[in-house]
């Protein structure tokens, strides 16, 4: 990739020419991956553009981008379409700070400096202004923004007379920022998928068995009666029924994974075993304490490397770092009250689920659960 100062001036021709090329092999190598269209393209957090002045939310850039999709898309031959449009917003850097976001030049964009501009959004003033007219703090405009967002690729969708043809699947990456983000509690595995299909989902239905966002890929090739490659291993189920009305769960539980953290989740329970790696291991076995985001001494070490995560995660979960949990979440589903102790039999079946997921995965201990080499073990999908 093409390099700069951290405070380049996108406004320079020749800076801003850098840009442009290095968004553009960004787009070329996504390419390379099955896709026929990558525009728009931000290739991490902001932050990764390496320029403080593109450190900065630019919802129209992205908007405008899934607009060109959709427009090309409609022009050819009415063939069939998948959009993947993912947003910056309600990530870093704060979108609630508006000056990383509705105070922003709307024409820095993840491509550089865009002269023209985009015309595809209401004004960002218009954002502040009916955001304060509907009582709220400025801070918390940026929800509305995305609102106007969402808003219009959905208007446009219609405009192209292909609302009662296209599916659509709103969901978020994860849980709750400062509560069980990165933790394998409800508040970080627990989150809402919104799905829109007009003359086929029945309005405000809802499906309250278990999902993931490994079933979307199973579900997608079922709608479009596309069989699963044979050279890809796909995790998860086809929750296409569900989109029809059918109640009946598509399968018994979920595993799960982050950090030193490993969980069986079925729709009533769910088991969370914390091993860490023989060295670490080795380290608190010894006494050894270890730093905490706020200076503090820890005896056990965060589940995941980003230590602000876990400890906003440890502060607001009381079990967060007990080796072994077990939630019965039809009466807890907080997740506050550890019954491990009390051992029985769903205990006893929720921890030979873990096991039985671990095998799946060769060469990769985890403490008493999964010693030895499973290299020989079928990877089956585990859900």
């Amino acid at each position: 990739m093409e390099t700069y100062p951290q405070d380049a001036d996108p406004r320079d021709p020749e800076i801003n020419a850098k840009m442009q090329r290095n968004h553009q092999r960004w787009c070329d190598e996504i390419k390379k991956h099955g896709f026929d269209f990558a525009d728009g393209v931000y290739a991490a957090n902001l932050k990764e553009l390496h320029c403080d002045a593109l450190n900065v939310h630019n919802l129209d850039w992205t908007v405008a981008k899934a607009f060109n999709f959709l427009e090309t898309a409609k022009q050819e031959d009415e063939k069939p379409f998948f959009l993947y449009f993912s947003t910056t917003l309600h990530h870093g850097p704060a979108p609630w700070v508006n000056r990383f976001s509705l105070d922003a030049d709307p024409r820095m964009t993840g491509e550089g400096f865009v002269e023209e501009g985009f015309d595809v959004l209401p004004s960002r003033e218009d954002v502040l202004r009916r955001n304060r007219e509907a009582g709220f703090d400025d801070r918390q405009a940026f929800a509305l923004w995305l609102d106007d967002g969402v808003g219009a690729i959905l208007d446009k969708v219609a405009e192209l007379n292909l609302d009662e043809e296209t599916l659509v699947m709103f969901v978020p990456d994860h849980g709750s920022y400062r509560h069980g983000k990165a933790t394998l509690h409800e508040f970080g595995m627990r989150v809402p998928i919104l799905l829109r299909w007009p003359g086929t989902i029945k309005p405000a239905s809802r499906y309250e068995e278990i999902t993931a966002n490994i079933d979307i890929l199973p579900t997608l090739l079922h709608l479009c009666e596309i069989g699963k490659p044979e050279d890809h291993l796909v995790d998860g189920l086809s929750f296409k029924p569900a989109l029809f009305g059918d109640k009946q769960p598509i399968g018994e539980f979920l595993f799960a994974e982050l950090g030193h953290s490993r969980a069986v989740k079925t729709k009533d329970w769910k088991y969370i075993a914390i091993r860490y790696p023989a060295d670490v291991q080795q380290k608190i076995d010894a006494g050894v304490t270890f730093k905490g985001f706020t200076g503090e001494r820890l005896q056990f070490p965060y589940l995941t490397r980003n230590g602000h995560l876990g400890h906003y995660a440890a502060a607001k979960n009381p079990n967060y770092f007990a080796a072994d949990q077990l939630y019965d979440l039809r009466k807890d589903p907080t997740e506050i009250r550890n019954i491990y102790s009390e051992s029985n039999e769903t205990l006893d079946g929720m921890r030979e689920r873990l096991r039985s997921a671990l095998a799946k995965f060769p060469n990769r201990p985890f403490g008493d659960l999964c010693n030895e080499d499973s290299s020989g073990v079928d990877s089956a999908p585990i859900q």
